[in-house]
């Protein structure tokens, strides 16, 4: 790394530049979430809701090939208003839990790194998606 171990690194931003082509980026991986229709999808597929949904197409199917009157519509049509309501509330309620999740895990992945540019010793905080890069061998992050 030509690093100096009591001097720190040496440069300034064109060797910041080098180092980071050489060497990549300096910053921590953010893991993937899971998007909203991930979660809907998640929902929809436990068991009872699929049965519930199955008796629900099944029953509209049955008052249309007995050529019933358009009331005898509404069990299947309710059943399946039921199952939606389920698998969006369901779904809203798993982004929102791992929405607050993530804030509460971002606090604990605060990760001080200590740093000795041009002899001065200095302790950055590096959050994941952050890039921790000496700027003129003064702090930023970005």
């Amino acid at each position: 790394l030509h690093t100096d171990l009591r001097r720190g690194v040496h440069g300034d931003a064109a060797d910041a530049a080098a180092r980071v082509s050489a060497f990549g980026s300096n910053s921590l991986a953010v893991s993937a979430t899971s998007s909203f229709w991930q979660l809907l999808l998640e929902a929809a597929s436990d068991s009872t809701l699929l049965l519930l949904m199955a008796a629900g197409a099944v029953s509209i199917g049955l008052t249309a090939a007995t050529g019933k009157e358009a009331v005898d519509y509404i069990d299947g049509a309710a059943i399946l208003a039921s199952v939606a309501i389920c698998v969006n509330v369901t779904a809203v309620t798993n982004y929102q839990k791992e929405s607050k999740f993530r804030q509460l895990n971002s606090l604990k992945e605060n990760i001080p790194v200590s740093m000795r540019p041009a002899g001065t010793g200095i302790i950055v905080a590096a959050f994941p998606g952050t890039r921790t890069v000496p700027s003129a061998w003064g702090t930023s992050q970005s």
